[in-house]
């Protein structure tokens, strides 16, 4: 459809049993297109319905990380911190979701996307990697459990913290926490392929390599 500029209907292929009947369909539908065409954005929008239960969760239950969504990444080898920290940026300055905070407004749950390239409000998106050696943890795994369970602030942009914990010898782990509110199991998947493409570009590998 989005290449051929041809929308046809699921109905359309049971109630033209002929492959000629359908191209017929196919060359008088070509010009129409079915075409997305981009719509103002107003600096308030309003939630979905998800994501209104998950505010209202977070409303009753502030202290709870049922919906914190964390993500452990182990590394061999010496990491750029730096680097990963601009790849981090770079996800959120690219995803609108990942600026976004929610208010409410006259009684309604709505959503403002916090714009990367303003300077009055790029403040609020910048995303540090927090760093930490193992070291000066008393327990790894108490430290894990804080990250993740540190309730995030919904009406503040970028519901995402990132941490990474050197272990020596050239290995560490990135921990990552994401309120559910802006993310599910599949955008978690490809932020993991964008956070990669990045950093692999800033040293000159290919993603493919």
């Amino acid at each position: 459809q989005h290449h051929h500029k041809i929308h046809l209907p699921l109905q359309r292929v049971f109630d033209n049993g002929e492959l000629l009947h359908m191209a017929r369909h196919c060359e008088q539908s070509e010009t129409q297109g079915c075409l997305l065409e981009g719509v103002p954005r107003f600096e308030f929008m309003p939630a979905s319905a998800s994501q209104k239960r998950l505010w209202l969760v977070q409303q009753l239950m502030p202290e709870s990380a049922a919906y914190h969504m964390p993500l452990a990444l182990s590394f061999d080898g010496i990491v750029n911190l730096d680097v990963l920290e601009r790849a981090l940026q770079h996800i959120v300055e690219h995803h609108d979701i990942l600026r976004t905070s929610f208010v409410q407004r006259d009684g309604e749950l709505m959503q403002h996307v916090h714009d990367a390239n303003d300077a009055n409000d790029a403040k609020n998106v910048n995303i540090t990697l927090r760093r930490e050696h193992v070291s000066t943890l008393s327990s790894v795994d108490a430290f894990r459990r804080d990250v993740i369970a540190e309730p995030f602030s919904l009406d503040a942009p970028t519901p995402l913290r990132a941490v990474y914990i050197d272990h020596g010898d050239a290995h560490g782990e990135l921990l990552l926490v994401v309120h559910h509110i802006v993310s599910d199991g599949i955008s978690m998947q490809w932020m993991l392929k964008e956070l990669s493409a990045y950093y692999l570009a800033e040293h000159g590998i290919s993603g493919q390599q």
